[in-house]
């Protein structure tokens, strides 16, 4: 199956140490471990900032790249606080469109226009976006979230739409529908949210699914929404079962968050028994107002919960999976 992921590349600036990040990367990495496909990612940066990455990465991904006289960059105070995350630089915005059986727009600050959107789904077999890059402002300076698409229409088409519980409410704007029109417009696509501790929640076909996190401690949560969607739209694009799609994304992902920076190399095994065990723990119910679940997803709490670091996460993990 042929992949590709749209969305900046970045170097992030965490607690002063400098890494390579972005949900192209994330999610691409994760892809060639796991199911061994070597996914495109079309991106633009300056390839000097990537050059050593993109060399160890080689085998595993595929860089269409658009010159850009900057990368993006960003700065988090403290690591898992992507809440408190400012914007150093930006890139150029993306360009260029490739025809996939697989695609995944994953933005982080609104490099990707509706136009482009639209090429992306009409050459796709299977569209993923998250809005995440979307809901953000784009200005230079602390991440404010603020924005949506425009045209909300673009995203009717696609097969699957992603959202954190804090990006909710830019799916339930009202601006451009009223309450019956948003509740079809956002029923005839499915909705994983990611819900942090909370684990995830798909809503689609007039049902709910819920899985709870594993209790893992972990070292940075940075990326693990790209991981998640990235891992969930192969399994989807590949006629996987929501309850088995679901409960291995979100072992993927709480795995992927013991490592700092992005994993090199994820245990299939260890994937594998986490994914079986949270697959008994989703609960599945009817719902008639994908509005009102929605809603009572947004979280109440102001800010996210605090980390907890652990000085060992790989044994932590095992421990955990094995008390699932």
């Amino acid at each position: 199956m042929k992949v590709t992921i749209y969305g900046h590349v970045t170097l992030d600036d965490i607690e002063g140490e400098l890494m390579i990040g972005g949900p192209p990367n994330y999610g691409g990495v994760i892809l060639s471990d796991l199911f061994e496909t070597r996914p495109i990612i079309v991106t633009s940066c300056n390839p000097s900032d990537m050059t050593r990455f993109i060399r160890e990465t080689q085998d595993k991904l595929k860089y269409i790249v658009s010159l850009s006289k900057e990368t993006t960059r960003f700065s988090f105070p403290r690591r898992g606080h992507e809440h408190e995350m400012e914007l150093l630089a930006k890139a150029d915005k993306i360009e260029a469109v490739v025809a996939s059986d697989l695609a995944i727009i994953s933005p982080v600050c609104r490099e990707i226009t509706n136009s482009v959107l639209k090429q992306v789904r009409s050459q796709s077999k299977f569209l993923a976006i998250d809005i995440q890059g979307f809901t953000r402002t784009g200005e230079i300076g602390s991440v404010e979230r603020g924005h949506f698409l425009s045209d909300f229409h673009a995203i009717e088409s696609a097969n699957i739409i992603k959202a954190s519980d804090y990006e909710i409410p830019f799916l339930l704007d009202l601006h451009h529908f009223n309450r019956e029109e948003l509740n079809q417009v956002l029923s005839s696509v499915e909705i994983l949210v990611s819900r942090g501790r909370k684990g995830a929640t798909v809503l689609y076909q007039g049902k709910k699914y819920d899985v709870s996190a594993p209790s893992v401690s972990y070292v940075n949560t940075t990326g693990a929404g790209d991981v998640l969607i990235t891992t969930y739209a192969y399994l989807r694009a590949q006629d996987k079962s929501v309850q088995e799609s679901l409960s291995y994304s979100v072992a993927v992902a709480s795995i992927s968050i013991s490592y700092d920076g992005i994993p090199h190399s994820v245990s299939r095994d260890q994937v594998a028994n986490l994914a079986h065990n949270l697959t008994s723990r989703i609960i599945e119910s009817p719902i008639d107002d994908i509005i009102a679940e929605l809603n009572e997803m947004i979280p109440k709490e102001s800010s996210p919960p605090k980390e907890e670091p652990v000085t060992d996460p790989s044994a932590t993990l095992e421990q955990e999976s094995n008390q699932l």
